[in-house]
């Protein structure tokens, strides 16, 4: 039994109820550890919902530059007075939640769902003095930093048997799932069904303001026609694999690099292949002509929907189940903390 302290950000809960890549990665991180016999300890919202000790450290709802000051210093003393109570101490928020514990002599692991600065990973690794190993959720969101520190490659995974495998789909629309956001291409999506004069479903959640709230307001609103181009709202687990499964393809039109795509991997656990442009860890995940396709542009990926039918569902869903499962990563995780142990004792 070892004993892991996980430290999350307090921008969501732990789970999340609709979207939070990498706070459903942490819960089932969390989950898996805790049913081998680990004794894990989260640090994270005081909403979250955890199978373990959970030590909250803030709330999500309060954004302010004195509350993030007030809840920064609150992590800090928690984990100064309780380090001696861990093994392994993990973090999935910022590496400045680290910052004072990075000189102790104490095993730490930062893992990342995006890339981040380079001068901060250097900073970090300087002032650790090589207790401080690197992970990223694929070979993209590492790239241009692996010569820096201690770097391991550990791909998310999700709960293989909570998404529903449909081998016959009856809606065969189109989907969407994802934050609302340029960078996510919901346009491009929208462009695509029409050329292809294919039905498109749109699930995701909103921005509240900002540029994203301007860009679903002038650009995505107005061609949701309720008919062709549905918004069908933010989805929970259970609607969300419904949603995929019933889907002839799920569309990932993204403009960034995208580190993983966690939307992928349950969109082929419903046995639905991907339609994805070449960018960030698409080419890591999705073996083109085998559970989805890999596209250079949008009339690439409109030429695709015309060739789904060769893909085979079967083979979408037995990616996730040999590659892609949370329990999976949660054994990587195990043999990594197996390892950093193992070279300090």
């Amino acid at each position: 039994m070892l004993r892991i302290a996980v430290i999350a950000d307090i921008m969501e809960r732990i789970p999340p109820q609709y979207y939070g890549g990498v706070e459903r990665v942490v819960y089932l991180l969390i989950k898996y550890l805790v049913k081998r016999g680990h004794k894990v300890t989260l640090f994270a919202s005081d909403d979250s919902l955890v199978p373990c000790r959970l030590i909250p450290f803030g709330h999500r709802s309060g954004k302010s530059a004195a509350g993030n000051a007030r809840n920064l210093f609150t992590l800090y003393a928690q984990l100064i007075k309780l380090r001696k109570e861990f093994d392994i101490i993990q973090c999935f928020g910022r590496t400045l939640y680290l910052l004072p514990l990075l000189p102790l002599p104490l095993i730490k692991i930062q893992s990342y769902g995006c890339p981040t600065n380079p001068k901060k990973i250097r900073r970090a690794h300087r002032l650790a003095r090589g207790t401080l190993t690197f992970v990223a959720c694929s070979h993209s969101c590492a790239r241009e930093r692996l010569d820096v520190g201690r770097w391991e490659i550990i791909y998310h995974g999700v709960e293989f048997e909570e998404y529903k495998y449909n081998p016959n789909p009856e809606g065969k629309y189109l989907a969407f799932l994802g934050r609302l956001c340029r960078i996510k291409g919901v346009h491009t999506a929208i462009d695509i069904a029409k050329a292809a004069h294919q039905q498109l479903k749109i699930a995701g959640t909103i921005a509240s303001c900002g540029p994203d709230l301007e860009y679903f307001k002038n650009e995505i609103e107005p061609r949701i026609d309720g008919n062709q181009i549905q918004y069908i709202g933010s989805v929970d687990d259970k609607q969300k694999s419904e949603f995929l499964g019933q889907a002839g393809a799920l569309l990932f039109p993204i403009e960034w690099e995208e580190p993983f795509g966690l939307v992928i991997i349950e969109a082929m656990a419903c046995g639905t292949p991907v339609i994805a442009l070449k960018r960030g860890a698409v080419p890591e995940i999705v073996s083109d002509g085998i559970n989805g396709f890999i596209c250079n542009s949008k009339s690439e990926m409109i030429s695709a929907i015309g060739n789904i039918y060769r893909i085979s569902r079967q083979q979408c869903r037995k990616t996730v189940e040999t590659r892609f499962c949370a329990e999976k990563a949660a054994l990587e995780y195990e043999r990594l903390y197996a390892r950093l142990l193992g070279a300090v004792r």
